[in-house]
C-alpha cells in the first residue's frame, strides 16, 4: 500500500531545495515527507496517508531539521520552500525517531510472531530502520481481553493501537459513514464505533489496509498464514463493472485474503476497495460452488469428470434442430470471443446474444461521446450524476464523487430515487416527468462549466430513451463534457465491443427455433426479463451450462460443465469507464473445474 503521495519531477514548475547536502528540485506544495521519498529518501511515517486528505502530524514520528526554524519539523505536514535546507539525518532527528518509536512501544505488546501484521508491519520495519534496538521502559505493559471484534469481520487489539487516526480519518473523511472515532483521552484512547454497535458501512475493510501496526485484521484471515508462507497475485475485481485493482493472496490452493492495490496513476479506486470485492471470495468455497461436473439423464443425475461431460455435452450439441448461445455478462472478453467463434463455426451460425441491456441509438449516442475514467472526476469542474444509485450499484465512484464534493466541485444528482449521493449533490433534481424533465433542468449548469463530467446509468437511460437522447445532446452542445457510464453488467463493455448483441435469442427460443442452448455463465432467470425467460427455457430439450455456482438454469441443465470463478483463471474484462484490464489466478480452484474459455476450447475441438 503506497503511503507516500506521488511527485511530478517531470512538472514544467519546480522549485530547488538541499535535502541531506543533495541540491534537488520539486513541484510548489510538495510535503518534505514526499518530496524525501521521490528523491529515494525514507523519512519515516505513521499518521500520514495522503488519500486521507490534508496531514494532520499525529504521531510525530516524520520529525526533521530546517534550517532557519525553531525545533524539529514534522516533515508530514511541512511543504517544501525555494532553497529550504532540510536534514532528516542528524543526531538530533536520529534521537527524535528513537524516542517516538520508545514511547510508542512502551504498551504495544511483542507480539510479532503470532501477529497477524508481522512480516508486513510498517511499525516493525521503521523500529529496525530508525528505531533505538532497545528501550528504558521496565514498567507491566497494558493488557486488554482480545480480541475485540469491531465488526462481524474486522478484530480490534486495542494494546497495539498507537493512535496515528487512520482508520477514524478514514470512516469520517473518506467513506462519510461517522461510524468511527477515539474515544477516551490519553493513554485510555481506543477506537470505537460512535454508537458502540457494530461497525458497519459499504468500505469498512480499508481500515485494515490502513492500519500501521496490526491493531485491526481480518476475522477470516486472523492467524491463517505468515507473509513468507503466501504468494500474491495483482487482479482486478468482477463484482462490478468498475474494475479495481486487488490483489489475491493465496495459501495452500486457496484466496485467503483480498488487498487493495493502488494503480500507478489513481485512475480507478485510489486503493480502496469496497467490502464486496473484499470479502467476496468466500463465494469460490460456499455450499452452491460447482467443483464437478454433472449430467442429467430425465430424473437421474450423476457426477462426472470433465473429459466425460465435455464429450457428452458436444454429442448433444451436434444433435438436429436449432441451437444457440446465450453469454453472461460475468463472461471474459475471450470467452465472449470463443463463444462467438463457436456459434458461427461448429454450431453452423447459431443465434448468440449476451445477456444485458440491448443497444439503442440513444445509448449509442452517448457512448460515441469523449469517455472520462473515474479519475477525472477530480478534477472536474461539475459532476452531474443521471439515474442509477452508484453507492449500492458502483461504490467506488460513489466514493470519488464524495471526494470531489469535499474538494468544493459543485455535485448534481438527477434521478428517479433517492440514493446516498443526493445528500452530497449542491442540487438534488427529481421533478415529476420522469428523467427526460431533470436532464433538461440540469442543462444550464453543464452550458456553465468547461470541465464537466455526466456520470449516466445505463439501466434508468434505456428505459428512458428520450432523457437519452437529451443528455446526449447536452453533452455534446458542452465543450469539454465528457461522460462516464455506470454499465449494468461485469463485462457489458468488452462483450459489447466484441459485437455480441443483447437480443435474439430470446426471440428465437420463444418461436419454436431453438432445441439445444449452451449458456456460458448466464443466468437469464435472475434477471429484469425473469418470468419471460423461464417460461422461453422450458421449451429448450436440451441446456448446457457453463457455470461457476448453482443457479436456476444451472441447477436444472443437462449437462453442466464447472468454470473457474474470475479469482482462479487468466483473462480480460473491460471495465465501464473502457479499460482493458488483466485477471490473473489467485488460486488454481477446484480440481473438477476449469476456465470458461478453456470450457468452450474442448467443446470447439470435440464438435469439429
Amino acid at each position: 500500500m503506497a503511503e507516500y503521495a506521488p511527485v511530478d519531477l517531470d512538472a514544467a514548475e519546480q522549485i530547488e531545495f538541499e535535502l541531506n547536502g543533495r541540491r534537488l528540485s520539486v513541484p510548489p506544495g510538495t510535503m518534505i515527507a514526499d518530496a524525501a521519498w521521490a528523491h529515494g529518501v525514507e523519512v519515516p511515517i505513521f499518521c500520514y496517508e495522503p488519500r486521507l486528505g490534508r496531514p494532520i502530524g499525529a504521531c510525530r514520528m516524520c520529525l526533521v531539521h530546517v534550517e532557519g526554524m525553531r525545533g524539529l519539523q514534522t516533515a508530514c505536514s511541512t511543504p517544501v520552500q525555494p532553497d529550504m535546507v532540510i536534514r532528516s539525518d542528524t543526531d538530533e532527528v536520529k534521537d527524535a525517531h528513537d524516542g517516538v518509536l520508545e514511547l510508542l512501544l512502551a504498551n504495544h505488546p511483542l507480539d510479532c510472531p503470532v501477529c497477524d501484521k508481522g512480516g508486513e508491519c510498517p511499525l516493525q520495519d521503521r523500529t529496525f530502520k530508525f528505531g533505538p534496538g532497545e528501550t528504558r521502559f521496565v514498567e507491566h505493559k497494558r493488557h486488554f481481553p482480545k480480541p475485540l471484534d469491531l465488526s462481524t469481520q474486522i478484530a480490534l487489539d486495542r494494546e497495539r493501537c498507537i493512535s496515528c487516526f487512520r482508520c477514524v480519518r478514514f470512516s469520517q473523511e473518506v467513506a462519510e459513514d461517522g461510524h468511527l472515532i477515539m474515544q477516551e483521552r490519553g493513554g485510555d484512547t481506543e477506537i470505537a464505533t460512535f454508537t458502540g454497535d457494530a461497525y458497519t458501512g459499504r468500505f469498512t475493510g480499508n481500515v485494515i489496509d490502513l492500519c500501521p501496526v496490526g491493531a485491526l485484521t481480518s476475522i477470516p484471515y486472523r492467524f491463517v498464514a505468515r507473509p513468507w508462507d503466501i504468494k500474491n497475485a495483482p487482479s482486478v475485481c468482477g463484482e462490478c463493472p468498475v474494475g479495481c485493482n486487488l490483489e489475491l493472496t493465496e495459501r495452500e490452493g486457496k484466496v485467503q485474503r483480498v488487498t487493495g492495490r493502488p494503480d500507478p496513476n489513481y485512475a480507478v479506486e485510489e486503493g480502496w476497495l469496497c467490502d464486496k470485492a473484499r470479502w467476496a471470495y468466500a463465494a469460490d468455497e460456499s455450499p452452491d460452488r460447482i467443483t464437478g461436473a454433472v449430467i442429467r439423464d430425465g430424473r437421474s443425475t450423476r457426477e462426472t469428470d470433465l473429459e466425460d461431460a465435455a464429450g457428452a455435452a458436444a454429442l448433444l450439441l451436434a444433435q438436429p434442430g436449432g441451437r444457440a448461445v446465450l453469454v453472461g455478462g460475468g463472461a471474459t472478453v475471450e470467452e465472449g470471443f470463443l463463444a462467438q467463434e463457436l456459434a458461427a463455426g461448429p454450431l453452423g451460425g447459431a443465434p448468440i446474444a449476451r445477456v444485458g441491456i440491448p443497444e439503442t441509438p440513444p445509448l449509442a449516442a452517448l457512448r460515441a461521446l469523449p469517455d472520462a475514467q473515474i479519475g477525472d472526476i477530480d478534477d472536474a469542474d461539475l459532476v452531474v450524476v443521471v439515474g442509477g444509485d452508484p453507492t449500492n450499484q458502483h461504490p467506488i465512484v460513489e466514493l470519488r464523487i464524495r471526494k470531489a464534493a469535499r474538494n468544493g466541485v459543485p455535485v448534481t444528482v438527477v434521478g428517479p430515487r433517492p440514493h446516498d449521493l443526493t445528500t452530497v449533490g449542491t442540487h438534488s433534481l427529481t421533478p415529476p416527468g420522469g428523467l427526460v424533465n431533470g436532464v433538461r433542468a440540469a442543462e444550464q449548469a453543464l452550458r456553465d462549466t468547461e470541465r464537466a463530467i455526466v456520470v449516466w446509468d445505463e439501466a434508468d437511460l434505456a428505459q428512458e430513451p428520450e432523457a437519452a437522447a437529451e443528455l446526449a445532446a447536452a453533452i455534446g452542445a458542452t465543450s469539454g463534457a465528457r461522460q462516464l457510464e455506470l454499465a449494468a453488467e461485469v463485462n457489458g463493455a468488452g462483450l459489447r465491443a466484441l459485437g455480441l448483441p443483447a437480443e435474439g435469442v430470446l426471440e428465437a427460443i420463444e418461436s419454436g427455433e431453438v432445441r439445444s442452448l449452451l449458456l456460458v455463465r448466464a443466468d437469464p432467470v435472475s434477471g429484469p426479463a425473469g418470468a419471460r425467460w423461464e417460461a422461453a427455457l422450458g421449451k429448450i430439450e436440451i441446456l448446457i451450462s457453463v457455470a461457476a455456482h448453482a443457479d436456476p438454469v444451472a441447477d436444472r441443465a443437462t449437462v453442466t460443465l464447472p468454470a473457474l470463478t474470475h479469482r482462479e483463471m487468466e483473462g480480460v474484462l473491460v471495465s465501464t469507464a473502457r479499460r482493458a484490464q488483466r485477471l490473473r489466478p489467485g488460486s488454481p480452484g477446484p480440481e473438477g473445474a476449469a476456465a470458461g474459455w478453456e470450457l468452450l476450447l474442448a467443446l470447439a475441438h470435440r464438435l469439429g
